[in-house]
């Protein structure tokens, strides 16, 4: 299986994470706090008094998390963003469909969006928790991600643990990736562009962390909420851009950007833009691919597959 080929690497001895900001900064308050027990717990400032005997994941993003986790067996739906080969089995619903995810035996949903207050309504209703959790938006906030992933499926320990260690091990895989980028002194710039009207990832963003471990100096570093100027994009003249598949040609032959040196010189590539939007293993696969892009020798050696 595909999401498997870096197992052997990221087996990591534990005590190499408990060491780490990310896990012990969150993981000492619950292993040595007060609670005993998983249950009840607070996530995102919803209380949950016992484990979900049943959850839908609505988003995308969250079911990769949940794979990460191996907490997939307790899924009952998913939205249709959720396009994961292992997920494929699930049916498909939505947050209008409160009711019908009610009669599946759910009693959590999962989400990155704002529900609106219908929704919310419909959901509290039906009995089922709906928890939004947002995105991480940086390296250090994707701990807070998976820790409340897996807090709110397996609880205050047992779950909590899980996503420290997993969310370490994503972190110290695009880590491999980048120690191997060669001519670190040579800075090559580049960007992710989503769409042509300026839509890009950003410094504030975690997409940008993806971008720097694959060696890539991202112009629009300095800008924030997924959006860059086009005139500045023109001065910043990236070498290479990456963006999602089945916008190359368009992006190619539009005015703003035929003049950019990665257009004059072949160096745009397009990829799965799931690889923007997930935060789960996938992850290292696009520091992966778009280093690979971005370092052709990289695949010539084979370095990058003997990761």
């Amino acid at each position: 299986m595909k999401k498997r080929w870096l197992a052997g690497f990221l087996c990591i001895p534990l005590f190499l994470m408990m060491v780490t900001g990310c896990a012990r900064a969150q993981i000492s308050s619950v292993v040595f706090g007060a609670a005993a027990a998983d249950w009840p717990v607070k996530v995102a400032n919803v209380i949950l008094a016992k484990e979900p005997a049943g959850v839908a994941v609505l988003s995308g993003n969250i079911a990769d998390i949940l794979l990460k986790l191996r907490y997939e067996t307790v899924l009952k739906a998913r939205s249709e963003d959720c396009s994961q080969n292992e997920l494929s089995s699930l049916p498909v619903y939505s947050l209008d469909q409160a009711k019908e995810l009610k009669n599946l035996g759910v009693d959590l949903a999962l989400t990155d969006q704002t529900p609106t207050q219908d929704q919310t309504k419909a959901f509290s209703d039906a009995g089922i928790i709906l928890l939004s959790l947002s995105p991480a938006n940086g390296r250090a906030d994707l701990c807070r991600l998976y820790t409340e992933v897996g807090t709110a499926v397996k609880g205050e320990r047992t779950g909590y643990e899980q996503g420290a260690r997993m969310a370490e091990q994503v972190l110290m895989g695009i880590d491999s990736v980048a120690r191997i980028i060669p001519d670190k002194n040579v800075l090559l710039t580049g960007i992710y562009v989503s769409d042509l009207g300026g839509s890009t990832v950003t410094g504030d963003m975690f997409q940008n962390s993806i971008l720097e471990s694959a060696g890539i100096t991202n112009v629009a570093a300095d800008f924030k909420g997924g959006k860059m100027d086009l005139t500045a994009l023109k001065r910043e003249n990236p070498q290479v851009i990456f963006c999602p598949i089945g916008l190359k040609e368009k992006l190619e032959s539009a005015d703003i950007f035929e003049d950019l040196s990665a257009v004059k010189e072949g160096r745009v590539y397009e990829i799965d833009p799931n690889y923007m939007k997930w935060q789960g293993e996938t992850v290292i696969f696009a520091v992966t691919e778009i280093a690979g892009f971005a370092y052709p020798e990289l695949k010539q050696t084979g370095s990058l597959s003997a990761l």
